[in-house]
């Protein structure tokens, strides 16, 4: 079997066990008191990697007690279950009592019946796999089935592993899963909603860095407990992220209105800023387009898909489209500081006039042509481009780019991020400049062409400020936002746009 063959097959059985000193540093100092309270269940058990350490925290002379009435696993993998067997009986548990306490089942297809006499306390590293990926292989396909009738909605198989805890109303979880769970958007706001309505997330530690040598995954561990009723209340809930061996303190507000999702302040933001008259653009230029708008006039794409520069000839309409954008939007950390996501001018990087998809499909981590609909001035996109890339990286400053997906491994000096293309969206709807007067323009239009950051980022922050502040007080019938800025604030800006 290839490497490939043998990732895939990992892949497909979720085989990518934990490593024990996480479970020691991380799990074992919450529940240590706790484990003669609890029937401690694994349902995707593999080799046993969050049981043996319990096991080992138990004198010799009561572990078969132990483990006969505190234990209960299973896995689908008869091999990884024959390792936890094994390991079982170098602890001196008794063959009788292991057969009894670790079973081999489909645990994902259903929650197995079974016999315990103290309450169910799940821990568990389940099997994760997108469902995106599971139809692009035959290996792989017949886990569709898992997604049928009311798990429909769920996207991976994580989440169908807490859906069938949430329905038999387990007490108690930890669940060491991928970020996404807590960060993510489409593929996650269905089960965090299911599960957040009914259970609180009482520790969690963001694990960005590599957890697993087979998978560049990033994972969290949530403890969940029951509530005693749905609600849908926020959650605040007390975070430690982890990120190249250091440990930061966070704390994230969980709130329906915003899905569940962690980072919302940038929500709340985008919200808050949206522009009064929003900028209005498309993303894309597709094959297809250019094969209706073939014409004589010559212009040089990047294909995304192939990474390569073309020549093609479009008419005059498409000509003038590609031609008068001169923006697109990077939404992938690159493996430099200087190359994270934002707005860039593909005459500067790529030197082409436009950036077109060659194939049927779209990727979001691909650079992706703006086309404005308000057709701006090269000058008035230039001063898209910095206040969104200004705003961008003071947000990815005060909320550690929270917001954003964590992208596989870890870069020497930053955690690599995505900013997903609704949320790029968003942060363009945010930009000002139609409705600005045209002194104020005039003036930021001068920072912009002459790449002034330091006084955009001044000016920014002055008319944020302005924003609030007229939000606040609800003042009607000024004539500018510069009005809400101090007469030495207005004079000062006046110096930079005069001298």
């Amino acid at each position: 079997m290839s490497a490939s063959e043998v990732r895939l097959q990992k892949r497909k059985i979720g085989a990518f066990y934990t490593p024990e000193g996480i479970f020691d540093k991380y799990i074992l100092p919450k529940i240590e008191t706790l484990l003669w309270e609890y029937t401690w269940i694994d349902l995707y058990c593999g080799k046993g990697d969050l049981i043996i350490p319990i096991v080992k925290c138990i004198n010799e002379n009561k572990r078969d007690l132990f483990v006969e009435q505190h234990i209960k696993c299973f896995d689908i993998d008869e091999k990884a279950l024959s390792i936890f067997k094994e390991r079982l009986r170098n602890l001196n548990v008794k063959e009788e009592v292991i057969e009894r306490s670790v079973v081999q089942m489909d645990t994902l297809e259903k929650f197995p019946d079974f016999s315990y006499v103290y309450p169910l306390y799940h821990i568990t590293n389940p099997p994760y796999l997108y469902r995106g990926f599971i139809p692009k292989t035959e290996k792989t396909r017949e886990l569709l089935k898992y997604f049928q009738g009311e798990r429909e909605q769920l996207q991976d198989l994580y989440q169908v592993a807490l859906f069938n805890d949430v329905k038999k109303g387990i007490e108690k979880m930890i669940y060491i899963i991928p970020t996404n769970f807590l960060f993510g958007d489409a593929n996650a706001n269905y089960i965090r909603n299911f599960v957040l309505t009914r259970y609180r997330i009482t520790h969690l530690y963001i694990l960005e860095e590599k957890v697993f040598p087979d998978t560049g995954t990033n994972t969290c561990i949530c403890f969940f407990e029951k509530k005693t009723m749905p609600s849908s209340e926020d959650q605040v809930v007390d975070a430690i992220k982890v990120s190249k061996g250091e440990e930061k303190h966070r704390i994230y507000r969980l709130t329906k209105k915003f899905k569940w999702r962690a980072g919302s302040e940038f929500y709340e933001f985008v919200e808050k800023f949206r522009a009064k008259t929003p900028i209005r653009f498309k993303f894309y230029l597709t094959k297809k387009e250019i094969e209706v708008c073939r014409g004589e006039h010559t212009v040089a794409l990047l294909d995304v898909n192939h990474y390569q520069p073309i020549t093609v000839s479009v008419n005059k309409q498409l000509y003038d489209k590609i031609k008068s954008n001169i923006l697109f939007l990077k939404t992938l950390d690159t493996g430099r500081f200087e190359g994270r996501a934002g707005l860039y001018e593909h005459r500067e990087i790529f030197n082409v006039d436009g950036i077109m998809v060659s194939k049927d499909y779209t990727y979001r981590t691909h650079p992706i042509q703006i086309f404005f609909e308000n057709k701006l001035t090269p000058e008035e996109q230039k001063f898209v481009k910095h206040w969104f890339n200004i705003l961008l990286n003071k947000l990815r400053t005060y909320y550690d780019s929270d917001f954003m997906t964590t992208y596989r491994e870890n870069t020497q000096y930053y955690t690599r991020k995505y900013l997903g293309i609704k949320q790029a969206r968003m942060l363009l709807e945010t930009c000002p400049l139609l409705d600005l007067e045209e002194k104020e323009k005039a003036f930021v239009l001068k920072l912009a062409k002459s790449d002034d950051i330091e006084n955009l980022k001044r000016w920014i922050e002055k008319y944020l400020s302005a924003v609030e502040e007229k939000n606040k007080h609800d003042v009607k019938g000024q004539s500018t936002l510069l009005e809400f800025i101090s007469k030495e604030s207005r004079a000062a800006s006046r110096r930079i746009l005069f001298d």
